[in-house]
């Protein structure tokens, strides 16, 4: 007579050994548990491979906007610079003024 865990499939491992190997499953090749593992572990696997791809996906768009924005804040110092010298420019040109106009009050 067999009872539970007498390596009957399907069946749960004694109480003695749960604690080192759980319920047992049914595993033998073509069983219906086997079928639905397999099933459930390709799923598992495709979505992984989804989940990561998105995340390749958002890392590449990331790097772009962030060589964007390296390239915006590159044209903005080359304009402050730019407008940095036109000010002096002009600074020179009041100067210039101020010194040729006759000191009336």
């Amino acid at each position: 007579a067999q009872g539970p865990g007498d390596g009957v499939p399907g069946t749960l491992t004694p109480p003695s050994q749960a604690h080192r190997v759980g319920p047992t499953l049914d595993t033998s090749p073509g069983t219906a548990a086997e079928e639905r593992l397999l099933r459930q572990a390709a799923a598992a696997q495709a979505q992984a491979r989804a989940v990561s791809q998105r995340a390749v996906d958002r890392e590449k768009h990331l790097r772009t906007q962030l060589l964007d924005a390296g390239r915006a804040t590159d044209a903005a110092r080359a304009e402050v610079q730019r407008l940095s010298r036109r000010l002096e420019e002009l600074e020179a040109q009041v100067a210039t003024a101020a010194g040729e106009a006759p000191n009336t009050p």
